[in-house]
């Protein structure tokens, strides 16, 4: 799916639950619930343990039927991590330029955050 297929999917369900939990076993079962509850789109935040490892199970047992991504991205390495992982899209407080340039290259959409005026010039 490309960039743009993933930011379509995006706008057309309105929502992006983002799950933060204490343990890899909250969280899938979040992921599980999101999914119940008929919502196709989950982003797991670095902020869980072993966030990257349950990345990976979501998207290979889930892939078809749920949209991955990774959040709480705050460095390029940890983007390239999340994406050979298989999230779909990645989401960063902050913008930081080779945290989304990776995400460009590799063909998967980035959402960078931007408080400051030289963060929003600079996006």
């Amino acid at each position: 799916m490309t960039s743009a297929n993933v930011r379509q999917r995006i706008v057309d369900v309105g929502i992006i639950p983002v799950v933060r939990a204490a343990s890899p076993k909250e969280a899938r079962l979040a992921v599980d619930a999101v999914r119940a509850g008929g919502i196709p789109i989950v982003e797991l935040t670095m902020t869980v343990p072993g966030a990257i490892a349950l990345i990976a199970e979501v998207a290979k047992t889930m892939g078809s039927e749920v949209l991955v991504g990774a959040g709480t991205v705050l460095d390029a390495n940890t983007a390239e991590r999340c994406i050979q992982a298989g999230a779909q899209f990645i989401v960063s407080p902050g913008f930081d330029a080779e945290t989304v340039d990776r995400a460009k290259r590799s063909g998967i959409l980035a959402m960078a955050g931007a408080l400051t005026p030289t963060e929003l010039i600079t996006a």
